[in-house]
């Protein structure tokens, strides 16, 4: 046989196999960014972050999240943030944990809201965080 042959045909179906675990790939990182366990994750960070900063800004505050809240029930309380789909169990619960100042209270409970805010109200030497439907802060 044809060695020149041979090593044309190999390299051929080196390239397809190659081609077709790089599509795999794709396929399979797409569908992990769309799945609905990486969208809460990334919302309760989204969510976290946004307590952070809040808590270092001075003065009151209003922020709405940019992403469409309304397949979750999120609930926030003084030392964490917990994003759970509205049909899921306990086990299917994100949660993450923050540290607040001294004089921070944070809480609120929203449920299938697309627009949730978060506000930042100061009253005295305390300051509070509420999360809420967005609905409810406009005038």
């Amino acid at each position: 046989m044809n060695t020149k042959a041979e090593s044309v045909i190999l390299m051929i179906f080196e390239l397809i196999v190659v081609i077709g675990v790089i599509a795999m790939t794709f396929q399979i990182a797409t569908a992990f960014a769309k799945s609905e366990t990486a969208v809460k994750i990334n919302l309760a960070q989204d969510l976290q972050m946004m307590v952070n900063t809040l808590v270092g800004v001075p003065g009151d505050s209003l922020v709405e999240l940019p992403q469409d809240a309304s397949h979750f029930i999120i609930i926030l309380n003084s030392n964490q943030i917990s994003v759970n789909g509205i049909e899921d169990s306990e086990s299917e619960i994100v949660v993450r944990n923050f540290v607040l100042p001294a004089g921070h209270t944070a809480s609120g409970t929203t449920e299938g809201s697309p627009k949730i805010c978060l506000k930042k109200e100061s009253s005295g030497d305390r300051k509070y965080l509420f999360l809420s439907d967005c609905t409810e802060n406009e005038p």
